[in-house]
């Protein structure tokens, strides 16, 4: 077989440079797919992460410590207003801060253009208690949903309680092993002193021994560990005489 000529080999070669410009041209149109960050936004901790509802539709009636509580929707800033849809799958919404407790509803719908939306979580006698997932849904642009958790219980039912050298901590729950209501007064007696009472936070209390206690203390000693309620009318508080309540 015979050699190509030269002026065809040249040819060739601008060929083969042709086709390599455009399949790199080709390549450099190529629609990429768009990667968007999308804006994040999420609920402010609430004020209480623990509440339950006051008891009226049954007897013995339930007067809890903490039936609500504020908590606050943050989202980033945009041009215009922004539509939320806030809702719950327990308890109840209000639009505000320290809106008036109980509410009959499990969704709102909330405009806004500053940044937050302020909403009142209230708790509700007639839902289970367990924890409830409040769920916000930007209704106006795309972003993930943003949830909060509250526990929503019932009557102080059972106490474990954990002691230190120093300290004595008490978990107070409800029958179903939910958190109380935050405000819940628990009461110490040690070695037939005067009780001591210390309220809970997310189902629990704490409380710093003195050194009159650690010295009573010593070695081996007793303590009396009762977390109250009221059924009465009144909500039972670490003020006053001790209510009813559970050991």
């Amino acid at each position: 077989m015979g050699s190509l000529s030269p002026s065809l080999v040249k040819r060739l070669r601008r060929v083969r440079s042709a086709t390599f410009l455009v399949t790199m041209m080709t390549f450099g149109l190529i629609a990429q797919p768009a990667h968007a960050q999308l804006p994040s936004w999420n609920f402010g901790a609430p004020a209480h992460r623990a509440v339950a509802a006051r008891v009226t539709n049954t007897s013995p009636n339930y007067q809890s410590p903490t039936i609500g509580t504020n908590i606050s929707l943050q989202y980033p800033q945009a041009p215009g207003t922004q539509v939320m849809r806030i809702a719950t799958d327990k308890g109840d919404l209000a639009i505000g801060f320290n809106e008036p407790c109980p509410r009959t509803a499990k969704t709102v719908v909330a405009t806004g253009s500053t940044g937050a939306i302020p909403l009142t979580f209230c708790a509700n006698q007639t839902d289970v208690p367990g924890m409830a997932t409040i769920t916000a849904q930007n209704l106006t642009t795309t972003m993930d949903n943003a949830t909060a958790t509250i526990a929503m219980a019932g009557r102080p039912a059972t106490i474990t309680a954990t002691a230190t050298r120093t300290l004595i901590t008490a978990r107070v729950t409800d029958a179903g092993g939910n958190n109380v209501a935050d405000g819940t007064p628990v009461r110490y007696t040690i070695q037939q002193n005067a009780a001591e009472c210390s309220t809970t936070t997310n189902g629990v209390s704490a409380l710093p021994l003195s050194a009159t206690a650690i010295f009573l203390l010593t070695g081996s000693g007793r303590v009396t560990v009762l977390a109250e309620w009221n059924e009465t009318g009144g909500v039972a508080t670490c003020q006053g005489a001790p209510a009813g309540g559970a050991g």
